[in-house]
């Protein structure tokens, strides 16, 4: 397994691949993410009703760094990450940090722990020395433990913010 940083040739090349990948994904989020304008966006009332907004999506994703996992020529995971967020709930004394927008892993390769490879070496290879942070809905107890795994721990919980009972939390790390 390799990781490689997507160039924005390298975006242009895996674009359709990726789409499919997050197609394959897409209900497994809430809300799906055929369903957002994109992954930094913080107000999920306005989610959009149309499954075709996936390449949009793509789009405003690929305007952040991407981390690509591959198994020989074969991508099998992305996480695509920004540096030095700042939205209404991370400002600038969360800096420097790491958010990460979102990660996927392509179900034919799940089982082979490679969240947490992905997260390793995002976080000990290429960013050691940076505060991280991400976000995840309050029923995602699996990525919740994994991130958890990584020292992150919940800064932020927003009630409801995804539908009645389902909260938006983010999850952050200080490094600095």
């Amino acid at each position: 397994m390799t990781f490689t940083l997507l160039t924005e040739a390298q975006k242009d090349t895996y674009r359709d691949e990726i789409i499919g990948m997050i197609a394959a994904c897409d209900h497994e989020f809430v809300p799906p993410l055929s369903q957002r304008h994109g992954p930094t966006q913080t107000d999920f009332s306005g989610a959009l009703q149309t499954e075709d907004n996936l390449p949009a999506y793509y789009e405003d994703m690929r305007k952040n760094e991407i981390l690509a996992a591959f198994e020989g020529d074969e991508l099998i995971g992305f996480v695509a990450f920004k540096r030095n967020m700042t939205n209404q709930f991370l400002t600038a004394e969360t800096h420097p940090n790491l958010y990460v927008a979102v990660l996927l892993v392509k179900p034919s390769a799940r089982g082979q722990h490679l969240t947490e490879k992905m997260y390793q070496h995002l976080f000990n290879e290429l960013h050691p020395n940076t505060n991280l942070y991400t976000r995840t809905w309050s029923t995602n107890a699996a990525h919740a433990a994994i991130l958890r795994k990584f020292g992150l721990e919940i800064v932020i919980r927003i009630e409801n913010d995804r539908g009645v009972g389902i909260d938006t939390v983010y999850f952050g790390k200080k490094r600095v």
